[in-house]
C-alpha cells in the first residue's frame, strides 16, 4: 500500500511516528484525522496551556514540539566575523555539515500492513558570515550560558528570536555517553530528536520546536544541536526565550503506578525556567496580498495568516508553497507541497489559519521584492 504522508511538520519517523498510521480514518485517498483524534489533540494542547500532566510526562513535555574580514565597499565601516559566530552560522544556516536529501520513500510499518511514506527534499546552502553578522547585527547572543542537568551539561552557545519563532544551537555532553536526547538520521528528517523513555530530566526552550543533531560533528560523549522554533497557536501567540528544565523523582510508568507513587511523583517534580538572552529581538516586516492573507517575516522565520476563507482542517494542509524571490533575480522556494520540497528548518501549523516557518537558511529581508505564498503575490507593506 502507497500514501503520500507529507503535511510540512514532516510527520513521518520510521522509527517513532508523531501522528501515526494508525491514526489515519484511512490509508487510501485525502487524509482526515478521526474525531477521536481530534478530540484527543486538543485536550492534549489544552492541558499543555494549562500546565497540566496529561497522563504521561513524555506527552506532556514533548508534545508541544511534536504539536566579523570585510570591508564594505562605498562604506567606511569594516566588520569582523569571530570564528565563533562563523561556526554559529554555518551549524544554524550553512552546509559544511548538512548534505542535501533527494525525495525518496522509506517503508513504515502500520496496523493495517506497511506504507510507503515519501519524504520531502531537503535543499541547504552556505551562509556568508560577513553578510549574516551585517543581518543579524548585535541581536545575536554568543555569551554560553551552562546549566548541569543531572549527569549532563547543557551549553547554549546562541540564541537568536523575534517575535515569531527562534534558533538555538546549544551542545549536550555526558562523560561515558549522552543518554538523555535520542536522534539520528531519520529524526534530523522528520521530527527531531527526542528525549529518553529511561531520561528522569527534561529541557524545552518553549513552542513547537525541531531539534536537529550535527551528526559530523557530534561525538557518543557531546550532541552539537540546533534548535528550530516557532510560536504555537494563533497570530497573538509571541516567542518567549527562555529555557525549562524538569526534574522527575523516577519514571513514569503509564498505568502502572498507585495513587500514591501518583502523588509522590507529582510532588517532588521540580522546574526551573531561566531567560536564555538578553538580546533585542530581530525586527519583522508586513507582508500583504489583496483579498487574501497576510504574513510577516524576518532573517529567521515566516509567519502566515491563510485568511479565514479556508476548509475546516489543519492550516498547514491548506498551505501549497512559498517562494521568497529576491531583487537580483533568485529566489529562495521555502516549501512545494506537489513537488515534495521541503526547505525549512521547522514548520508548523493548528487548527487555524496561522502557519510560521523557521528556515533552514538566512533571509536577507532587505533584499526580499516579493513573497509568493499559494501562487498569490505579497508584496511589502
Amino acid at each position: 500500500m502507497r500514501i503520500k504522508l507529507f503535511d510540512g511538520n514532516r510527520c513521518w519517523n520510521s522509527e517513532r511516528m508523531e501522528i501515526r498510521v494508525e491514526e489515519f480514518d484511512a490509508l487510501e485517498g485525502k487524509h482526515i484525522f478521526s474525531d477521536d483524534y481530534e478530540r484527543k489533540k486538543q485536550k492534549l494542547l489544552e492541558d499543555l496551556k494549562k500546565g497540566k500532566r496529561t497522563g504521561s510526562r513524555k506527552k506532556m513535555y514533548k508534545a508541544a514540539a511534536a504539536l566579523a574580514l570585510i570591508c564594505v565597499i562605498g562604506s567606511t565601516t569594516v566588520y569582523a566575523v569571530s570564528a565563533d559566530h562563523r561556526d554559529i552560522f554555518d551549524s544554524l544556516w550553512g552546509n559544511s555539515t548538512k548534505k542535501n536529501i533527494p525525495v525518496h520513500e522509506v517503508e513504515v510499518e502500520g496496523n493495517e500492513g506497511s506504507v510507503m511514506v515519501t519524504v520531502p527534499s531537503m535543499e541547504y546552502v552556505s551562509v556568508d558570515p560577513e553578510k549574516a553578522d551585517q543581518v543579524l547585527e548585535d541581536r545575536i547572543m554568543d555569551t554560553p550560558i551552562v546549566k548541569q542537568i543531572g549527569d549532563h551539561t547543557l551549553t547554549i552557545q546562541s540564541v537568536v528570536y523575534d517575535k515569531n519563532g527562534a534558533v538555538i544551537y546549544y551542545t549536550l555532553e555526558r562523560e561515558g555517553g549522552v543518554t538523555m536526547l535520542v536522534g539520528d538520521d531519520s529524526t534530523n528528517q522528520s521530527k527531531g530528536a527526542y528525549f529518553s523513555e529511561e531520561s528522569t530530566e527534561y529541557f524545552q526552550f518553549g513552542g513547537c520546536e525541531l531539534t536537529y543533531i550535527d551528526l559530523e560533528k557530534s561525538t557518543r560523549d557531546k550532541l552539537y544541536c540546533c534548535v528550530y522554533q516557532v510560536a504555537w497557536g494563533d497570530s497573538s501567540k509571541r516567542i518567549v526565550p527562555e529555557l525549562t528544565i524538569w526534574h522527575f523523582p523516577f519514571q513514569w510508568r503509564d498505568g502502572d503506578m498507585t495513587e500514591e507513587e501518583i502523588k509522590e511523583y507529582d510532588t517532588n517534580t521540580t522546574e526551573e525556567t531561566i531567560s536564555i538572552t538578553d538580546k533585542q529581538p530581530l525586527d519583522v516586516y508586513p507582508y500583504a496580498a489583496p483579498n487574501e492573507g497576510s504574513l510577516e517575516i524576518s532573517a529567521i522565520d515566516m509567519s502566515i495568516d491563510l485568511g479565514t476563507d479556508l476548509p475546516e482542517n489543519c492550516s498547514v494542509d491548506n498551505l501549497r508553497s512559498v517562494e521568497i524571490r529576491y531583487k537580483d533575480g533568485t529566489s529562495y522556494l521555502v516549501y512545494d507541497k506537489e513537488n515534495y520540497i521541503n526547505n525549512t528548518g521547522y514548520l508548523c501549523g493548528g487548527l487555524d489559519e496561522q502557519v510560521r516557518i523557521a528556515f533552514n537558511r538566512l533571509v536577507d529581508t532587505d533584499a526580499i521584492d516579493l513573497i509568493v505564498v499559494n501562487g498569490v503575490e505579497y508584496q511589502a507593506q
